[in-house]
């Protein structure tokens, strides 16, 4: 504070800020020096001396009456100075955002126009620039939604948090990672990376449905003009369900959103998902592109990605059949074997050794597992994730529900 009150400032907003902290001998950090030094005061009453001193001087009410004193004087304002203080922070940081990446732009809101986000060259702000894949996006106006499709690990939920990230930073008044954004005032709900809870009972479903019930009130307070519109970012929608469950629920959250006004991107695998006539319309989509290649000689094969956005729905019926095309190639008593991958009358069909046993949640769940148990099937899984790993195939989703036990153990 005392470094701030020794500048001379020209802009508006820092000259009120200044203001507010206060000028010469009523500056804020005289203050509060002041109060820290009777802080410091009060601290020392523990010193053994000080009591001996405190019964002949009556140094606790003196120190009582200095304190009270200080909060009449100032206790009214100390508020408004820390609030004055945390908007200099918040600045603060988005000038050092803004020095450190001179590569990056400050947005623009267009006022008049269609509500239309728009940015060129947008990139993930916390990915290092040498890593960063930059892609030219639009989302809206309203009335469509952008529909993101591709394989695992393609960049799909990358994408949709590069756009709330970025959408974060405009509003709060910093420079954005992209060559041009321009967007309408909204305000930013994700389902994102949603887990269950057991502690408070809650499923997976249940969680998905918890976020999505406060996306569908914020969008319906749009609607009714009591806040402003809403920009909804959902990444792989009530995946936590069965797939005719999914697809029926998701095609009414969608519609429900975009009768609201909402604007917004949803990723998914279910390229079936806006087959509906009316999201048919709606929808723009555009997708990611794997390529399977050789990975060398003994190798097999390895998924390998651009992460350029392109036009379109995925091209592959289901994504994952390329990633089941190369864990095929696994060959590992730790590993259930992929026999064949492929599609018949527009159904994707994946042919896997059958496993006589059962999950390992199911096991856990009928009794307790004992240390030696454990500890032989932590390194079994152990033991097929690394040879998984060796050919370059990644699982993404290992739990105990997708450990099968066999009767053997």
């Amino acid at each position: 504070l005392r470094l701030l009150a020794e500048q001379d400032w020209s802009d508006p907003l820092l000259l009120s800020l200044e203001e507010r902290l206060g000028h010469g001998d009523e500056a804020s950090h005289r203050h509060l020096e002041r109060l820290s030094k009777l802080l410091d005061t009060v601290e020392s009453r523990r010193n053994m001396l000080y009591a001996v001193f405190a019964l002949l001087l009556l140094s606790d009410v003196h120190l009582g009456v200095l304190l009270d004193r200080w909060r009449v004087a100032h206790g009214a304002a100390a508020r408004d100075w820390l609030d004055a203080a945390g908007e200099w922070e918040a600045l603060s940081s988005l000038g050092t955002v803004a020095h450190d990446h001179p590569d990056w732009t400050f947005p623009t809101f267009p006022e008049g126009e269609e509500p239309l986000l728009s940015g060129r060259a947008l990139g993930h702000p916390l990915l290092p620039p040498d890593r960063c894949v930059r892609n030219d996006v639009s989302v809206g106006p309203p009335g469509t939604f952008l529909l993101v499709t591709g394989s695992n690990m393609s960049g799909k939920s990358t994408l949709l948090r590069a756009l709330g990230s970025n959408v974060v930073l405009a509003l709060a008044g910093g420079p954005v990672c992209a060559a041009e954004l321009s967007l309408p005032p909204v305000r930013v709900h994700t389902s994102m990376r949603i887990d269950d809870s057991l502690s408070e009972g809650i499923s997976l479903f249940m969680a998905e449905l918890l976020r999505i019930r406060e996306i569908v009130r914020a969008a319906s307070n749009e609607e009714h003009g009591e806040a402003p519109r809403v920009l909804f970012l959902l990444d792989e929608i009530l995946h936590g369900t069965n797939t005719a469950e999914r697809r029926v629920a998701a095609r009414g959250v969608i519609r429900h959103l975009l009768r609201s006004g909402a604007i917004g991107a949803v990723s998914t695998h279910d390229l079936t998902l806006a087959d509906a006539p009316d999201l048919k319309r709606a929808a723009v989509a555009v997708n990611f592109r794997e390529r399977v290649q050789p990975a060398g000689r003994g190798e097999g094969t390895r998924l390998t990605f651009d992460y350029q956005l392109r036009e379109g729905i995925a091209t592959t019926r289901n994504a994952l059949i390329r990633e089941a095309r190369v864990a095929a190639a696994l060959e590992h008593p730790n590993v259930c074997a992929v026999y064949e991958v492929g599609e018949e009358d527009g159904n994707t069909f994946i042919v896997m050794a059958l496993v006589d046993g059962q999950s390992l949640s199911a096991i856990m769940e009928s009794r307790t597992l004992d240390v030696r148990e454990a500890v032989d099937l932590a390194l079994q899984v152990a033991e097929g994730l690394r040879a998984a790993h060796a050919k370059n195939v990644i699982h993404r989703d290992v739990k105990a529900s997708n450990v099968m036990v066999t009767q053997e153990g």
